[in-house]
């Protein structure tokens, strides 16, 4: 079973975080993220 991908603006939700630091986490290596397509993230539910 392939892993649930979140939006970021459902994972701001769920970590109530604004999406400057969703995306400083994400750069840091703290949160894992997959780019699709060019523009677009998603973030794996386990991460």
């Amino acid at each position: 079973m392939s892993p649930r991908l979140l939006t970021v603006p459902q994972v701001m939700a769920a970590l109530q975080v604004s999406r400057w630091t969703l995306y400083q986490l994400m750069n840091s290596g703290e949160l894992d993220s997959i780019v699709v397509g060019v523009r677009c993230r998603r973030i794996p539910e386990s991460a």
